[in-house]
């Protein structure tokens, strides 16, 4: 530990033997270069005079980061790195080091753009959890914020970086991240939530293969718990899970209005209803909650309806009864969807006819259950 606040100067002085090293290190079945994160201590906070032998590292990272020649064996190892867990309260991160590399509008890197992404396809294929954290990083909404990143002292390895690139490189580099992260989605219900908080950010081709991607897992062929992985991320979902009714109500609108784009209307109408059918209850106990049962009742929006009835019946499963039950099950559900459609009638009437209809298919198929139990007891 002592030889920490040494690094960044030897890291400068000799960045292939120091590179080496690390990388020997970290390849060990014990990676004691990973010391440096289990001895950082923190007292009481950030700021509690603890003392961090990891940062010393990651800077020297960073500062070897600048020159197009270390830069993907400086990825590399911070991906690697990044598999190390640390307390939340810890700002200096390798994942947030690496993506200060890769970020397109300050990448702390002189390499070409055409390095970066192939830098980035390397770490898709040798680090493909950590990759796709950063392309979900890459790929922010909002404000971004960044800090600089070490500096050599006396190599001139940034030189060239002053200038910020331009907005047609910072378009192309956040095309291929967005290329690559729907082409990492693919197949994959935990990445495809992740693809969906992007989906107003992207052109209506891409937004559309997202979308196509969605509807995958969320039809009756799917898996019960992707399904419900899918879309239980109700649009708008904050970190704590709750719902920002705006947000919610900006991305369906943003949403369809890339679906029109692309002639995809009714699939992206049927798509999102699916989604809104696993909307929360709403504080006064009928369901949905809003905003869900405001967006469902807009008037034009029919298809959405559809797909909200659709996804309501898929998310029900596989259910389970004695041979001689009959359709009791299916009586309280219409029951249920019927108070929710007469609570609904004077505010949202196109939304309770959605209900309606619901509890009235399901009461046709309680009515089917009693007969098939009837005919289970005449025949045992």
């Amino acid at each position: 530990m002592s030889l920490a606040s040494h690094l960044s100067p030897l890291a400068e002085a000799a960045p292939d033997a120091f590179l080496g090293a690390i990388e020997a290190s970290i390849g060990r079945p014990d990676t004691p270069v990973l010391h440096l994160f289990g001895e950082s201590v923190s007292a009481d906070g950030p700021l509690g005079g603890g003392a961090w032998y990891y940062a010393d590292l990651l800077w020297a990272l960073e500062l070897l980061a600048w020159s197009p020649r270390w830069m993907p064996r400086v990825a590399s190892l911070l991906a690697r790195m990044s598999h190390v867990q640390l307390p939340d309260n810890w700002r200096n991160r390798p994942l947030h080091s690496l993506l200060g590399i890769f970020r397109s509008w300050m990448p702390q890197t002189a390499a070409t753009l055409d390095q970066r992404i192939a830098a980035l396809d390397k770490l898709i294929v040798a680090q493909p959890d950590v990759a796709f954290q950063l392309l979900d990083g890459l790929l922010h909404r909002g404000s971004d914020v960044a800090s600089p990143a070490k500096k050599p002292n006396w190599r001139d390895d940034d030189a060239g970086t002053a200038e910020r690139p331009s907005g047609t490189e910072i378009h192309s580099m956040l095309v291929a991240a967005a290329d690559r992260m729907i082409g990492m989605a693919t197949g994959s219900a935990h990445r495809i939530v992740r693809l969906l908080d992007k989906l107003t950010l992207l052109d209506a081709a891409r937004a559309d293969q997202v979308m196509d991607m969605v509807a995958a897992f969320t039809g009756r062929d799917a898996g019960d718990l992707d399904r419900e992985l899918i879309s239980r991320r109700q649009p708008g979902t904050l970190d704590n899970g709750d719902i920002d009714s705006d947000a919610c109500v900006r991305f369906v609108d943003e949403a369809l209005a890339l679906c029109r784009e692309s002639d995809r209307s009714i699939m992206g109408e049927q798509t999102l209803g699916q989604i809104l059918a696993h909307a929360p209850t709403g504080e006064d106990d009928i369901w949905p909650g809003p905003p869900a049962r405001d967006i469902l009742d807009r008037p034009e929006l029919n298809e959405m309806r559809s797909g909200f009835e659709t996804g309501t019946f898929n998310k029900r499963g596989v259910t389970t009864r004695s041979m001689d039950e009959g359709g009791q099950q299916e009586r309280d559900l219409a029951d249920k969807f019927r108070r929710y459609a007469n609570s609904l009638a004077a505010t949202h009437p196109y939304l309770a006819e959605s209900l309606q209809r619901m509890a009235r298919r399901y009461e046709l198929d309680a009515k089917r259950e009693d007969e098939e139990a009837a005919l289970n007891r005449e025949r045992y």
